[in-house]
């Protein structure tokens, strides 16, 4: 069994969090609008729900957040729960 260089598992690891970075960048205008209508008490809040992305094809999630499709397999859970935390949803 031959182990990865460092230099490559580094590359990998910021490819990754260049991906949440971006995904951050994203979801921003969509943070700041879920704010806006929760501080409006919007019934519209209600209908907002992270699982939305679960709900879709990976295919789909992997043009919508603009990541790499083996970033996106190998982190699949970890980027619709941050997205979650970030709009507003305890995804537990």
């Amino acid at each position: 069994m031959t182990s990865e260089p460092v230099a490559v598992i580094m590359l990998r690891i910021e490819s990754i969090e260049e991906d949440i970075r971006r995904l951050e960048k994203k979801t921003e205008p969509v943070t700041r609008l879920i704010f806006t209508l929760r501080e409006q008490r919007s019934p519209l809040v209600d209908l907002l729900d992270y699982r939305y992305f679960q709900q879709l094809p990976w295919d789909r999630c992997l043009e919508l957040l603009h990541v790499s499709r083996g970033t996106f397999k190998s982190w699949r859970v970890r980027l619709i729960e941050k997205a979650a935390r970030m709009l507003g949803f305890d995804p537990e």
